[in-house]
């Protein structure tokens, strides 16, 4: 999977560029616009999270009757923080979907859907968070 600037994901079954070969499946709508990929990444339950600059997408890849490639997506518009620039994608030990995003960090329960937003810490700012990184002895994870 490759993502761009044009508000599409290309999936082909190897790194040549083959337009033949590639499926070209659209995020927000359906069809080119302005707006960069920023992070493809697919969870233990093989759900695609794709964070660009209009937000977050969760996904589904289904096929169609003939074969081709489409997405059941799902949108979090009343999510200020997933309804805007996503950085970066991680899931935790603890079957957490941790998001970063330019207006804070977001924490997606896998088993029950709940989402948690953290635009602060204390009094630390989490807004223009750019990265995440979870180790497999403690985790990730913010208690508040």
């Amino acid at each position: 999977m490759f993502g761009g600037r044009t508000n599409s994901i290309r999936v082909q079954s190897d790194l040549s560029y083959d337009q033949n070969q590639a499926s070209q499946v659209y995020i927000f709508g359906e069809n080119r616009s302005t707006n960069r990929i920023n992070q493809i990444f697919e969870d233990t339950e093989k759900t695609l999270w794709i964070g660009t600059g209009l937000g977050l997408c969760k996904a589904s890849v289904l096929l169609d009757k003939s074969g081709k490639l489409t997405l059941k997506k799902t949108f979090f518009k009343s999510n200020p923080i997933l309804n805007s620039k996503i950085n970066a994608i991680i899931q935790d030990n603890d079957n957490h979907i941790w998001i970063a995003g330019e207006k804070g960090i977001v924490r997606y329960n896998l088993k029950n859907n709940a989402i948690k937003s953290y635009a602060t810490i204390g009094d630390q700012d989490l807004s223009s968070s750019t990265s995440l990184v979870s180790d497999k002895k403690t985790g990730f994870g913010l208690e508040t």
